[in-house]
């Protein structure tokens, strides 16, 4: 009993533990980011990311960038922040202070 647990402790240390390579991916303007420039990034509870920079929103569903769209009215660029509510609703904010309450179909 002894050999054996010694066999399997002498097959644990000789053995290197291999781990996962880590892919990353540098995006920037080329693919479709409307700027370089990103403040504060956040997921939306569909699995979306949510992106503040100096030029806007934008949401990232994994294959393609969208830039969300800002009421009219009260455009404010650049989009500093992103906010979540404890209640789970994801706010954004620039630089004059408007809030926008982010939806599936933009701000």
């Amino acid at each position: 009993m002894f050999q054996n647990i010694c066999y399997i402790l002498l097959l644990l240390i000789v053995n290197p533990v291999q781990a996962q390579e880590i892919y990353l991916k540098h995006f920037t303007i080329d693919d479709g980011l409307p700027s370089n420039e990103i403040y504060q990034v956040i997921q939306d509870e569909r699995g979306n990311l949510l992106a503040a920079t100096d030029r806007g929103a934008v949401r990232f569903d994994g294959y393609t960038f969208e830039i969300l769209k800002l009421n009219k009215q009260h455009s404010s660029y650049p989009v500093y922040y992103i906010y979540k509510s404890p209640g789970g609703k994801i706010w954004f904010s620039g630089l004059k202070g408007y809030l926008y309450h982010y939806k599936e179909s933009g701000l």
